[in-house]
């Protein structure tokens, strides 16, 4: 016989729209996406084991499933908390760009991976999920070309953000822009390309070096969600929210609001 808790969560959880929620977890990324048919597709884990709350609050008690796990770039405050996630839940899927990093975190995540036999898929532009339900998910920067310009080496540095995946999540007329720490150079190679995303995620967490007038005008969206949390790095920076108040784009932050979700049947 189902419990009470079990029937409500079935229905709270699976309403046949598409989730994206952007995890309040501290300074870094972490989003949930839940699709109609209720996949789950994780976009960075954050810093530490704060995503597996997120994560608690948006599915089911009973759900440990990953369908598909996303990693921007390799740096600590995307990354760390794939620790966590890998212990308590099953990826099916590990996808990250084609850029490694020396540090223990993120050698010690590759070494994890094996340990629970799960394989690293390193993708770029163009790499693309169709998934039964209608939901899209598209890599849309950055190219090979564009890596290798700026780490000709194949290894990403922890003090310049020189590259990071970013991912456009399409459902019908909706669609979401996750960029991870993208710099604006690589921005500005994406938003020449694509059709407006209804929902902008500003670029490491709303720091000056993602994002410009440019950018802003070239995807036209209509709300910016900017994940940052309590540091000493000045995020987001007075001159990315100058850019957002002179277009009166609406922004919510997760510092301020907490867990961000944006709810959509594909139309509305």
């Amino acid at each position: 016989m189902l419990s009470g808790v079990t029937i409500y969560q079935y229905f709270k959880f699976h309403d046949g729209r598409l989730h994206v929620v952007f995890c309040d977890v501290g300074q870094g990324d972490g989003v949930l996406v839940v699709t109609p048919s209720s996949k789950h597709i994780l976009v960075d884990a954050g810093p530490d084991n704060k995503i597996l709350d997120c994560l608690s609050r948006h599915l089911p008690f009973w759900e440990r499933t990953i369908d598909l796990a996303l990693l921007t770039h390799p740096h600590a405050d995307h990354l760390m908390g794939y620790y966590s996630v890998i212990e308590r839940y099953n990826l099916s899927q590990f996808s990250t760009e084609k850029l490694i990093n020396k540090t223990e975190g993120f050698q010690g995540l590759l070494t994890l991976l094996k340990k629970h036999n799960i394989k690293e898929q390193l993708v770029t532009k163009g790499d693309r999920w169709r998934l039964s339900d209608g939901v899209i998910i598209t890599i849309v920067g950055p190219t090979g070309d564009f890596l290798f310009r700026k780490n000709p080496d194949g290894v990403i540095t922890n003090s310049a953000e020189s590259g990071s995946l970013i991912t456009k999540i399409t459902y019908g007329k909706f669609s979401a822009l996750l960029t991870g720490d993208a710099p604006v150079d690589e921005m500005q190679e994406v938003a020449s390309e694509i059709s407006s995303p209804t929902v902008l995620q500003i670029p490491h967490h709303g720091s000056s070096t993602g994002i410009d007038g440019q950018v802003l005008d070239l995807l036209q969206s209509k709300l910016a969600v900017i994940s940052v949390g309590k540091n000493s790095y000045g995020h987001p920076t007075k001159r990315t929210l100058k850019f957002l108040q002179e277009r009166r784009l609406k922004v919510l932050r997760t510092d301020q609001i907490g867990d961000v979700e944006i709810v959509s049947d594909g139309g509305n």
